[in-house]
């Protein structure tokens, strides 16, 4: 049928098809020269001729030349976008253009007391010039983490799939909620954390659900602390999200406050000096990230968003950036870094986003549209290739920070057959060290690390270390060796570790963890595969199955080793 023919072009256009729709729509509700729809749905001509071929003998023609489609139309291809509660249809609805979104009269007024946002919102950042605004271009189960969160209050219980459409919150609500999240969540000031306002928070969720044609999509975070993946999912709560991070606690927050909402977010730990997981590459329609807002960040928060994208054709990276006007150099320096990735800037919207700090770019950051080109996949990989380890603005990692070696790029990327005697992590921010435990399989491994590392800074945090790792290796913790700043941690492996499922787990930490959880259980209690795949039903969720145990936060890799513990007993 031509409206199947239709809808295929639709959906080929992937998150860029609501133009589609829309001029869709308008031919099945007003009659519309050719001329008139390119102009009002800012449809490249081809695009356009493309559609109206595809309707075929559904296309009406009038002797003036006006162009109509059938009614069916219309119900098929109307723009799938949620409303607002409590506030009307959206201003935007229909709006196709890169133009800031105005969150309707909520941006204006008072935040509901209680909340820890000032009592008055900011000024509403400046709408784009109309002139300047560029169109788009023509063309789950539980998230990682969640599964043992459900001891949160009743207030906060997860809301079963028939509450959906309920649990969508008002502009006013949503900025409150937003604005109580924004106040707990975790804060590094060496990983350049500065809190975005709850209600750019909010215009940012409104504004890629006005934009983009999000129905079925993926939406991948590359750095979340503004908490952008939990605002998104209040207004679209059937998108798929995911978030990688570097920052573990901030990982357990996000899965936490999704569950309690009972949203699906996919939290992954990612250093992204070394990449993306493998479970994410290749897997999103669209990349938010606001990255160190230096030339070596913004390349390679953008360079791993671009790994991250399924749809190198539609796909689209929103980035927000913002520099000083009286330090215009730096922007340039940025800006030639995102074109060195072969990015098409498709559009600026000038300080869209607000932040409670920042003040040397006065608070404020405009909004990128970037857009693969054909050439950025082929600069892709030798751009990253020499990806710095110091690339932020503040702490031991910053530009200015003391230079570090790779770190274990090398070690995390595959097995490896030959380990170093000695193995330098002086420069972990944290993370490393553990993950560093679990890729490595050695009768005995001497790791140098920080004195002031995470996991050694008091016997509550070793014991835990040393709790998570048991199954595999036993540790021996040497503070202040060979110097103030160092230690060593001296790890042992235990005999037979790969006879019981915990330790077959920890040992197999670059395979796919539904592969190694069934290898397993069967190894352990002789259970047949089918059996196995019940047993793992019970232990993760399916989104865990193809990533590897290395790509799962701290909390996840602790909650699973002592599920696995507790089956054992």
């Amino acid at each position: 049928m031509p409206i199947d023919a239709v809808a295929a072009l639709v959906t080929e256009a992937g998150i860029g098809a609501r133009r589609l729709r829309e001029a869709l729509v308008h031919l099945a509700t007003t009659p519309a020269t050719l001329d008139d729809l390119i102009r009002d749905h800012a449809l490249p001509r081809r695009t356009a001729e493309q559609l109206l071929r595809a309707a075929g003998p559904d296309l009406h023609t009038a002797r003036n030349g006006a162009l109509r489609l059938p009614g069916a139309y219309r119900t098929r291809f109307r723009t799938q976008q949620h409303p607002r509660p409590g506030n009307g249809p959206s201003s935007h609805a229909g709006d196709v253009s890169y133009a800031a979104t105005n969150v309707d009269e909520a941006l204006t007024h008072p935040v509901p007391s209680g909340s820890s946002a000032s009592s008055a919102a900011p000024p509403r950042p400046p709408a784009a010039d109309p002139d300047a605004d560029l169109a788009l271009s023509s063309d789950s189960g539980v998230s990682a983490g969640n599964r043992a969160l459900s001891d949160g209050d009743a207030d906060n219980r997860a809301l079963s799939d028939g509450d959906a459409d309920n649990r969508a919150l008002s502009d006013g609500d949503l900025i409150a909620h937003m604005a109580r999240l924004i106040a707990e969540v975790p804060t590094d000031r060496s990983l350049d954390h500065v809190s975005a306002t709850a209600e750019t928070a909010a215009r940012r969720a409104r504004w890629l659900d006005e934009t983009f044609d999000l129905a079925g999509a993926h939406l991948v975070c590359v750095g979340d602390h503004d908490l952008t993946s939990l605002a998104v999912l209040e207004v679209r709560p059937d998108l798929r999200v995911t978030v990688v991070d570097v920052d573990e606690r901030l990982l357990e927050f996000i899965a936490e406050r999704a569950a309690r909402r009972g949203h699906a977010v996919d939290c992954w730990f990612a250093d992204l000096r070394f990449g993306v997981p493998p479970v994410v590459a290749e897997s999103a329609d669209l990349v938010f990230t606001d990255p160190p807002y230096t030339p070596e960040g913004v390349q390679l928060f953008l360079g791993r968003g671009a790994q991250a994208l399924r749809d190198r054709g539609n796909g689209r990276l929103i980035m927000a950036y913002g520099f000083s006007p009286l330090t215009p150099a730096l922007g340039v320096k940025v800006q030639r870094a995102v074109l060195d990735l072969d990015l098409a800037v498709e559009a600026i919207l000038p300080a869209f986003n607000r932040y409670h700090g920042a003040q040397a770019v006065g608070s404020a950051s405009d909004l990128y549209v970037c857009r693969p080109t054909a050439r950025t996949w082929q600069v892709l990989e030798k751009r990253l290739s020499g990806a710095a380890v110091n690339m932020y603005t503040h702490g031991e990692h910053s530009l200015e920070g003391e230079a570090v070696g790779r770190g274990p790029a090398a070690l995390l990327a595959a097995p490896v057959r030959s380990v170093p005697d000695q193995i330098d992590l002086a420069g972990d921010p944290g993370p490393w060290l553990l993950r560093v435990l679990l890729a490595l399989n050695a009768p005995t491994l001497s790791l140098q690390v920080p004195n002031k590392s995470p996991d050694l800074i008091d016997a509550k945090r070793q014991e835990a270390l040393r709790s998570v790792i048991a199954a595999k290796y036993t540790l021996r913790y040497r503070r202040s060796t060979p110097s103030p700043k160092l230690a060593i941690v001296e790890a042992t492996a235990v005999p037979g570790a790969e006879r019981s499922a915990v330790g077959w787990l920890l040992s197999h930490a670059h395979g796919k963890l539904g592969n190694v959880l069934r290898e397993g259980l069967v190894r352990e209690h002789g259970l047949t595969k089918n059996q196995a795949r019940g047993r793992i039903a019970e232990l993760v969720p399916a989104s865990w199955l193809d990533a590897r145990l290395l790509d799962l936060p701290r909390h996840a890799i602790t909650r699973l080793v002592e599920a696995l513990k507790d089956k054992e007993r």
